[in-house]
């Protein structure tokens, strides 16, 4: 077998392997947020420091890095701009347009666990349907306006990330009371890298006279 049929034999392994990696979402309910996952420490999101009401695409994640959303939505501080949540939660909060029933949030790159919250802007109780982009199947679940927010967690595969998550419901909602863990390790393609020079290098002795 050549050195070209080699690499590509790995390349295609790592694809398929990744391919199969799914990710792990579970329903928080009213519940508070968990701290450890696995074993592995949950950081709550920094105070955002954009004023009150103001449209913003992105916030502050840990450490030191960005959460993105697909559309503008609005910055709101619970117990001031917006009453109640739960949780004893009285942070950072975003909401979608009034005409707005779905959002799509890109996660930070290399993270690995993620809890959010969510609630209807209106006092009704409203179906979410929450999803990852390698999740099996969507998470289903009534939030009800009148109450409390509930949560939801997704846990990326053994050697994934997570990418986005997408929100939909009946009508225009809130998220918030983010929390995320990271892995500071290289990433899959870094490592997909290492693991082809160490093939290539010992191709090259194996052929040596």
């Amino acid at each position: 077998m050549g050195l070209r049929q080699l690499l590509c034999g790995v390349w295609v392994a790592a694809a398929a392997d990744r391919g199969w990696a799914a990710t792990t979402g579970s329903l928080l309910g009213t519940s508070s947020p968990p701290l450890v996952v696995d074993g592995q420490p949950l950081l709550a999101f920094p105070t955002d420091t954009t004023p009150e009401f103001t449209s913003v695409s992105t916030v502050p994640a840990p450490p030191g890095l960005s959460l993105t959303f697909d559309q503008p939505i609005e910055h709101l501080v619970v117990g001031s701009s917006w009453m109640g949540w739960g949780q004893g939660y009285m942070g950072d909060v975003y909401a979608t347009d009034p005409t707005s029933f779905s959002l799509t949030i890109t996660l930070p790159a290399d993270t690995t666990r993620f809890v959010f919250y969510a609630m209807p802007s209106d006092l009704v109780i409203q179906p979410f349907t929450v999803s990852e982009t390698s999740s099996v199947a969507p998470l289903v679940q009534s939030i009800d306006g009148n109450a409390d927010a509930a949560g939801f967690l997704f846990v990326a595969a053994p050697g994934s990330t997570l990418d986005q998550v997408f929100i939909s419901s009946t009508g225009s909602f809130a998220v918030g009371e983010f929390l995320a863990s990271s892995i500071p390790e290289a990433s899959n393609a870094g490592a997909g890298a290492l693991l082809l020079l160490l093939v290539a290098n010992r191709f090259r002795k194996g052929t040596r006279p």
